[in-house]
């Protein structure tokens, strides 16, 4: 009976090197290799497939199909698609597409060739050229007015500038006005209400057939933007993230800074401001439309300032 102990102790042991190491355990290559056979195994309606690529998911029909895995999260192909295998982005009238080459219409209803929805405008009084870009039923400048001629346009003498008065910067960014002189009135007007000398629409001292667009133009061309593409800002629409003046609609907003009352110029890469014809409730002030690098607002704030500033333009085709 002495000897039991030692049996026991001796039985254990061995029963833990069994439990360490079993006969018929498989070997790390087998386990491997099972591994790989079930994902090769994987189907989704009948189709093989890697998940680390693909997902299996059911569409509305409750049908399964695969799709591509972007940037690590799946995708719905009735929705969106995804741009470089990093970015995911909606769909236009059920297809994907290259922002690059095709537009969407702001319903995502067509898509369009950037060529069909873009074109040049000639101002016949200085022969400058601009591009134009279409953006619901809006024809808008896609770059902001650089015209200068002091002789057609009196109220233009003293009240525009180029930034940082480089004359350079104009070929750039365009002109800076103050609101009188983007409107073609008086300067007196500055202090005063000038709504007995506003017409609807505007033309100001955009080229003839275009005019200065009013707060509800800008307020229309944000619903088309946003009516596309409902999940991010318009700002980031109507602009790149980068700033460099690149979108997919082709508005091609850039940094125009502005120039205070006193002569001083600010936010040259951060801000851009374009005025509208809309006066504000100050005989002082008018509205005009601010686009900011660091802020990711639901849509181009607007606000009342001081007429005298001077600020950029982008003029809109009159209605046909």
């Amino acid at each position: 009976m002495r000897t039991f102990p030692a049996a026991l102790a001796l039985f254990l042991a061995l029963a833990a090197l069994g439990c360490g190491r079993k006969e018929n355990a498989e070997p790390a290559e087998g386990r491997d290799d099972a591994r790989e056979r079930s994902a090769e195994t994987r189907r989704c309606d009948g189709v093989r497939y890697d998940p680390a690529e693909k997902s299996c998911v059911q569409d509305r029909r409750q049908r399964n199909h695969l799709v591509w895995r972007c940037a690590s999260g799946r995708i719905d192909r009735d929705a969106r698609f995804c741009l470089d295998g990093q970015r995911m982005k909606p769909v236009c009238a059920g297809e994907p597409y290259d922002p690059a080459k095709k537009l969407c219409d702001p319903r995502g209803r067509e898509l369009l060739a950037r060529d069909s929805a873009c074109g040049t405008l000639v101002d016949p009084r200085d022969g400058k050229s601009y591009r134009t870009v279409r953006i619901g039923r809006r024809l808008w400048m896609a770059e902001n007015l650089d015209y200068n001629d002091t002789a057609i346009s009196r109220g233009l003498v003293r009240n525009s500038w180029c930034f940082d008065d480089d004359e350079a910067a104009c070929a750039r960014r365009g002109r800076l006005y103050t609101w009188t002189a983007a409107m073609d009135l008086d300067p007196g007007w500055q202090n005063a209400p000038a709504a007995g000398e506003i017409d609807v629409p505007h033309r100001g001292i955009c080229p003839e057939g275009w005019h200065v667009p009013t707060n509800r133009e800008w307020d229309a061309l944000l619903n088309e933007v946003a009516g596309s593409w409902p999940w991010d800002p318009p700002t980031a629409l109507l602009r790149a993230r980068s700033w460099n003046g690149v979108d997919l609609h082709g508005f091609a907003a850039a940094p125009t800074g502005f120039r205070t009352a006193d002569g001083e110029y600010f936010d040259a890469d951060s801000v851009a401001a374009f005025w509208t014809a809309t006066e504000s409730t100050l005989p002082s002030d008018a509205y005009y439309r601010r686009f900011a690098a660091e802020s990711d607002e639901g849509e181009p704030v607007y606000r009342g300032f001081l007429k005298s500033y001077g600020r950029a333009l982008r003029c809109a085709k009159d209605p046909s």
